[in-house]
């Protein structure tokens, strides 16, 4: 019968787990989710970034088994930064050294980057040029310089990005010219004496 059914699905979801919620209604601070359970759940509507309609279905995490109201607590938000870090997992996994990303604000000791829906650490040391970059909309390239699964965190470091390019740059010019050689080029800045080229 229906009823056990449902029952059955809310012991069946865990708390961290993500399910697709149905919306089936809404107020001034919450919509109101159908999982496929005997009770509804709610999420907090500033979880939205636009106002969702009835109907609409997102993917939502189950916070804890305690109702409060009579109805279990979903954020949408948290099911989005899992699926954000486990499509981060993925795509690192497949070996890739760098990521792109916008400074999103300073904090205390760094600043933080979102890479694609993944926010990571940028520290004060490993900024280089980006220094002074305290929100930006363009992208820059970073080296992934460690991860911590189990917090789920991200540490990049722009210095050492900046570093193996120019290192790349220079292997690929000496592998062209030698001593002795004419090359040309452009004078970038004046100093008292001389000038980089």
């Amino acid at each position: 019968d229906m009823e056990h059914v449902a029952d059955s699905t809310m012991e069946d979801i865990q708390p961290g787990m993500i399910v697709q919620g149905e919306i089936v209604t809404i107020d001034n601070e919450y919509a109101y989710v159908n999982v496929g359970t005997k009770t509804d759940g709610r999420i907090p509507l500033h979880e939205f970034e636009e106002k969702p309609g009835i109907g609409d279905v997102v993917p939502v995490m189950l916070q804890n088994k305690r109702m409060i109201d009579g109805m279990l607590q979903f954020s949408k938000n948290s099911a989005s930064a899992e699926l954000h870090w486990k499509k981060f997992m993925d795509w690192y996994n497949e070996g890739h050294k760098t990521i792109m990303g916008k400074i999103k604000s300073s904090i205390n000791k760094g600043k933080l980057v979102d890479c694609s829906g993944v926010i990571a650490f940028l520290p004060f040391s490993l900024t280089a040029d980006l220094k002074n970059k305290n929100e930006s909309d363009t992208e820059y390239e970073f080296k992934i310089k460690s991860i911590d699964k189990k917090k789920k965190s991200i540490v990049l470091s722009r210095k050492e990005f900046l570093d193996e390019e120019l290192e790349t740059r220079w292997e690929s010019f000496t592998s062209k010219y030698k001593a002795g050689d004419v090359v040309s080029g452009e004078g970038v800045k004046y100093v008292e004496f001389g000038i980089f080229v």
